[in-house]
């Protein structure tokens, strides 16, 4: 029995090294072909708009402003951060809304900010900081991630 092992054990070294081999050059192929994208394409993607602007008509008077948040990438947004401005008649106000919801890709969040006015006589101009949108109020900055 032992002479009948030996007699095929450099076949079966061979055999396994062949298959070791094949694998590998397999292995090697998949990765190179479609294992390995960039990995600029996971990073969190996404984009804010403002949705709507109103103003109270308390003695406090400020602005509530709507912005949604969709996730445009691949990956999922753990966080985001969104800078706004709005303009009145009398001047302009910035605010940053920071979100902790995590958002799936293709997925969109709400999220609000409320902007206290300096002087209770001030107003919205229609087509203040976001001229170029007819609103009120426009996205000044975005992050994500």
């Amino acid at each position: 029995m032992n002479a009948r092992c030996t007699r095929h054990t450099p076949r079966t070294f061979t055999l396994l090294f062949t298959l070791a081999l094949a694998l590998s050059g397999a292995l090697a192929i998949a990765l190179t072909t479609t294992g390995c994208s960039d990995p600029a394409d996971w990073y969190p993607e996404g984009s804010a708009s403002i949705q709507s602007t109103y103003e109270t008509a308390s003695s406090d008077k400020q602005c509530i402003i709507t912005v949604a948040i969709v996730n445009t990438g691949k990956s999922k947004i753990y966080r985001s951060t969104v800078s706004i401005a709005i303009r009145t008649n009398l001047r302009e106000y910035h605010a940053t809304i920071a979100n902790e919801t995590p958002i799936l890709p293709g997925g969109t969040v709400y999220a609000h900010a409320s902007i206290p006015y300096i002087d209770g006589t001030e107003t919205l101009v229609p087509t203040g900081a976001g001229a170029a949108t007819g609103s009120p109020a426009r996205v000044t900055s975005e992050f994500y991630e």
